[in-house]
């Protein structure tokens, strides 16, 4: 499985994980009935608005590959290292936007946890690990 492989494997896994989750839009005001949709999952950043009317991405996921090495050449593993960012937003006076944020961290944390697999092929070491 190449770096580019196992990140369209994580994508498709961020949105079957996330497929039943929902998180607050941005609203214009805090007056505004709150509204909710599940993740947006990206490869590696939010996609560039063409213009001021595009749709906030909020709330996404973004899986990013930062860096990677191949130590052995053909015959050996890569290793890749992944950051999955959280953008989520909240108005609420009682600010515990970060609930969500850390709600969604425990989920990936779990699944990983239980089934490292990610797709038929690959496989991940050092989940949430610095």
């Amino acid at each position: 499985m190449t770096p580019l492989m196992l990140q369209d494997a994580l994508v498709e896994e961020m949105k079957k994980l996330f497929a039943d989750s929902s998180y607050k839009v941005r609203t214009e005001t805090v007056e505004d009935e709150p509204v909710f949709k599940p993740f947006q999952v990206f490869k590696q950043h939010i996609p560039v608005p063409k213009s001021d009317d595009d749709e906030d991405p909020v709330p996404y996921i973004i899986v990013r590959l930062i860096s990677g090495d191949d130590p052995g050449g053909k015959t050996s593993d890569n290793t890749v290292k992944v950051v999955i960012v959280i953008g989520t937003w909240d108005n609420d006076s009682s600010a515990q936007g970060h609930v969500g944020v850390m709600n969604a961290i425990q989920d990936i944390y779990e699944r990983f946890s239980k089934n490292p697999m990610v797709g038929t092929v690959g496989f991940l070491m050092g989940i949430l690990s610095g």
